[in-house]
Parts: structure tokens; C-alpha cells; sequence
């Protein structure tokens, strides 16, 4: 069954480096949300498995963030794709 509404979740610690939407932006499934970079200075690229509205952005560039920090809502836009 597919959630409506989606938190999406740093699973690292580190510094947000890039944030590459803007809250209310439509997502496409795996699209690049936003960059961390880790203690060992590498840069970790954060997706999501769903399209969708975002509804909540809760970090910008600089922010500090940690495993469970969450960084995003998406409202799936309920549309399957070819990886559904």
C-alpha cells in the first residue's frame, strides 16, 4: 500500500551543503534533494523513492543535521512510474 505523505530522513551526520529544491517544488522518484557532507569531508547525495510535492523543507545550506534528522515531507503524488 503507498503512504500519502512521506518524511524523508538523513540516515548521516554531517553539514548540509547544497539544497537543491525549494519547499512546495514539484520531485521527481530519486531526484537529488540535497548534499551532506560527512566528518571524512564526503559529500552524500540524498534522494527520495517518491514523486510529489514537498511540503516541508526543514534544512538549508549549513545546517547540521544527524541520522533521523528529518529533512523533508513529500506529498506522493500517487503516480506509479517505471521503478514502482
Amino acid at each position: 500500500m503507498f503512504q500519502k505523505v512521506h518524511e524523508v530522513t538523513s540516515l548521516h551526520n554531517g553539514t548540509v551543503t547544497n539544497v537543491y529544491v525549494d519547499s512546495t517544488a514539484y520531485v521527481y522518484e530519486w531526484e537529488p534533494l540535497l548534499s551532506i557532507e560527512n566528518k571524512n569531508k564526503e559529500t552524500i547525495v540524498i534522494s527520495f523513492g517518491a514523486s510529489g510535492i514537498i511540503t516541508q523543507l526543514n534544512v538549508k545550506s549549513g545546517d547540521q543535521v544527524s541520522d533521523n534528522t528529518i529533512i523533508a515531507v513529500i506529498e506522493d503524488d500517487m503516480q506509479l512510474s517505471g521503478s514502482d
